[in-house]
């Protein structure tokens, strides 16, 4: 499922914010740790399919909220918005 934090009739869907409308197969997520990654990371997951943000948090002793700050393309306004397999996460500064 894409969108999640929209909800399942859209009733969270904000102006403004980017939703996925399709997937680009030649065009799948990189592996390397995003530009946005939060500078200074010294402990990163590689995250698997069927994770989640408050899962991954909860099991490496962060914060939701110090987790969605260090992985900003992470996070749509607070919610586990684009959280891709086999891309890495920073869970630790």
């Amino acid at each position: 499922a894409w969108n999640l934090a929209v909800g399942t009739a859209c009733e969270s869907l904000k102006l403004d914010y980017h939703v996925s409308v399709g997937l680009d197969m030649a065009a799948s997520p990189s592996t390397q740790p995003p530009d946005s990654m939060v500078e200074g990371c010294k402990k990163l997951y590689l995250v698997k399919t069927g994770d989640g943000c408050w899962a991954i948090a909860n099991d490496n002793d962060i914060e939701l909220r110090d987790f969605y700050v260090w992985n900003p393309a992470v996070s749509n306004g607070g919610e586990c918005a684009v959280l891709w397999p086999d891309v890495y996460v920073c869970v630790g500064v």
